[in-house]
């Protein structure tokens, strides 16, 4: 039945795929609209004082935010800060650098912080 129709299934989709594709496309409209009133509210509830990447579960969470953080990490995976958007980048944690490999600094001098940001 999950096989595509062009040989011979029903076409049905992997409902647990789709449903975390569905739930990270949530986080990805907190990330691209925080102005939005969904946005704000979750914002307000959840990580008032961090931003969504970096927000905890927290105590007594309701099922939306369980279930859109437990997509985040697919969010995560095809995110990539873009120099020149005036957002603020982590030098040393965020990936910002265009490579394939891990996307950040391969340097081992830190000498800068750890937590360093340059802001444009």
């Amino acid at each position: 039945m999950g096989k595509s129709k062009d040989i011979g299934g029903l076409g049905f989709r992997d409902f647990e795929n789709f449903n975390i594709a569905l739930l990270a496309k949530q986080g990805w409209r907190i990330l691209l609209y925080p102005n939005s009133l969904s946005s704000r509210v979750l914002k307000l509830k959840y990580f008032s004082k961090s931003d969504f990447l970096e927000a905890k579960m927290g105590s007594n969470p309701s099922y939306i935010w369980r279930s859109i953080l437990s997509a985040r990490e697919l969010l995560q995976q095809g995110l990539q800060w873009r120099i020149g958007n005036w957002k603020s980048v982590r030098i040393w944690s965020d990936p910002w650098l265009p490579q394939p490999t891990s996307y950040k600094p391969q340097s081992g001098n830190k000498s800068l912080g750890k937590k360093l940001k340059w802001k444009h």
